[in-house]
């Protein structure tokens, strides 16, 4: 029994299969494992078979092509907002009127200020026209609230 349980391949092959459930499982659950062996010569083993496994599984990921590792979006990068097709025919609101020259486009939404939301065109709006018109942002934000009162059918008339 003894030269069964301490079997060098059968270990490897419970080794490996305790990685990939680890990693598949536990890990990412943020819990932790423990290993109970039947002596210390496989406890010994499976120290040393365990972590042949982990570098197996390392060099196996780290060969996998960029286009099958898993993408991790930061937390400032969002989808843009859904929008409705265009109309042949539309009524417009003008949310903001200016009548000077626009020179860069660091009036329209200043760079400093708004880089990390560069991929969150929700928050990036936020700052739109803030040097130009203050108003802009609040009153679009009333607009916006009109149209999509409009758009489920519901009397925007006041």
């Amino acid at each position: 029994m003894r030269a069964y349980l301490e079997n060098i391949d059968r270990l490897r092959n419970i080794a490996e299969d305790i990685v990939e459930h680890y990693t598949r499982e536990i890990m990412v659950n943020g819990f932790k494992a423990q290993v109970v062996a039947s002596s210390i010569l496989a406890a010994a083993r499976y120290e040393y078979l365990i972590k042949e496994a982990i570098d197996k599984k390392i060099q196996k990921e780290e060969a996998k092509p960029e286009s099958e590792k898993e993408l991790v979006f930061g937390p400032n990068i969002k989808d843009w907002p859904e929008m409705i097709e265009m109309p042949d025919n539309i009524l417009m609101v003008a949310a903001s009127v200016i009548h000077d020259e626009v020179t860069t486009t660091d009036e329209l939404i200043p760079s400093g200020d708004t880089s990390s939301y560069r991929s969150n065109p929700l928050k990036l709006a936020e700052y739109t026209l803030s040097r130009k018109d203050p108003g802009y942002v609040p009153f679009a934000k009333k607009i916006q609230i009109s149209e999509k009162q409009r758009q489920n059918g519901e009397d925007i008339s006041e």
